[in-house]
């Protein structure tokens, strides 16, 4: 397993020869690059690298053909120990990162005070693209102050469909004034609660042109009756705005933990509950006719994450993900990330059993990446919250490769 760990203070020679040279960098919704998982790292592609904000502490950009990485700032005297430095602020954000039309947007601001932000891909022209939410203004179109944990958005074709609370989601052009926006969704109640106690939450999608947003129905908001999963469609060509698909009519009220979408087909994963008998496993459903199967009975998972090819099944307990085919639901092969750490002299440290102990920010057609957020170096006893880089071309064996051993101490001691 090769280790790559340039100097930090490296000025960005190797960004600019990653994303320059008339390169026009990947735009709009990167669905290989977003997943629905509240993780510690987002990553967002350019043409030849990866953008990655990770631990809510720094951006970095990684060369794709040598996975050598550099900090993103463009400031080489910089120590990337200030709050002014800019991999500092993308990193301390870090929420739903995305390339979109030579900018990199991430959500940014300060206390009380969530702003979407963009810089551009070469770390000039910081700019301040539209405030989310201002708990002590009470925002429209929130009307209530309260807490949050994230902000999904995507953007197509220069409109931006997000939720600036759980209960809310708006659709606008993406420098147009928050006030101006139409709102697709909003709950009856203030704070809409899930089943088990948590605020609910949407995501939002780009497949075919149009936008999807998924969330739990709150049984006492819009829709009475019971709980259950909503997937709408909105096409920003016609403003229609339509519920496709919802789990009460094909799955029961349980748990989906991760869903992808990709050529109208919506994807989802069915973990098994306690006090319900439910069909658990992977699904698959033709938005178009409603046509519902059952692509695996795979169950070796918590959570699922998805790209164009595979789907991966996050088995926290066993530090294992079981790969799959997108296609067939076939099993492909199980990379064990124990051992994987393990070759670099590094033990994970378990949290609370979910994404506090690793997580996929993204892949493309070359590289899965699987983010760390706690292992200890055996001889050292130091923490590091490493990124890595599994080659997709050599599975089912699974050839890893440590990218980022990032360590908190490096950006915030003196």
């Amino acid at each position: 397993m090769k280790k790559r760990i340039l100097a930090l203070a490296v000025a960005l020679a190797l960004f600019t020869t990653g994303c320059s040279g008339g390169q026009e960098p990947k735009g709009g919704f990167q669905p290989d690059f977003t997943t629905g998982l509240g993780a510690r790292v987002e990553m967002a592609a350019v043409e030849d690298g990866y953008f990655a904000a990770i631990d809510h502490e720094v951006a970095f950009y990684v060369e794709k053909s040598t996975l050598d990485y550099t900090v993103f700032c463009a400031d080489p005297t910089c120590q990337h120990r200030s709050g002014s430095c800019l991999a500092k602020r993308i990193g301390g954000a870090v929420y739903a990162t995305q390339v979109y039309d030579g900018e990199l947007y991430f959500m940014g601001g300060e206390y009380n005070v969530d702003i979407l932000q963009a810089v551009k891909t070469d770390g000039t022209g910081l700019r301040d693209v539209r405030t989310l939410f201002d708990r002590s203004k009470d925002r429209w179109p929130d009307k209530q102050p309260g807490s949050h944990f994230q902000y999904p958005y995507a953007i197509l074709d220069g409109q931006i469909v997000f939720c600036p609370r759980s209960s809310v989601v708006c659709v606008s052009g993406i420098d147009e004034p928050i006030e101006d926006a139409t709102v697709l969704f909003s709950y009856n109640s203030a704070h809409p609660r899930m089943i088990d106690g948590f605020e609910a939450h949407w995501d939002v999608w780009v497949d075919g042109g149009c936008f999807y947003y998924c969330g739990l129905n709150y049984p006492g908001g819009e829709m009475k009756g019971s709980a259950s999963w909503l997937l709408y469609r909105y096409d920003p060509k016609t403003e229609e705005n339509a519920l496709v698909w919802r789990s009460d009519e094909m799955a029961g009220t349980h748990a989906i933990n991760g869903w992808y979408l990709k050529d109208g087909v919506f994807y989802y994963y069915v973990i098994p509950q306690p006090y319900e008998e439910v069909e658990a496993g992977l699904f698959r459903c033709d938005l178009d006719t409603g046509e519902t199967v059952r692509l695996s009975d795979c169950q070796k998972g918590t959570w699922a994450e998805y790209d164009s090819q595979y789907i991966y099944l996050i088995d926290y307990d066993a530090e294992a993900i079981t790969v799959l085919s997108l296609e067939t639901g076939a099993e492909v092969t199980v990379l064990d990330l124990e051992a994987a750490l393990a070759a670099d002299g590094l033990d994970l440290q378990h949290g609370d059993g979910f994404y506090e102990d690793f997580s996929i920010p993204g892949a493309d057609e070359t590289y899965l990446f699987v983010y760390c957020d706690n292992v200890e170096d055996s001889e050292t006893g130091r923490t590091f919250h490493p990124l890595y880089a599994v080659e997709k071309e050599r599975f089912p064996e699974g050839v890893w490769h440590q990218v980022i051993l990032f360590n908190w101490y490096d950006f915030n001691s003196d």
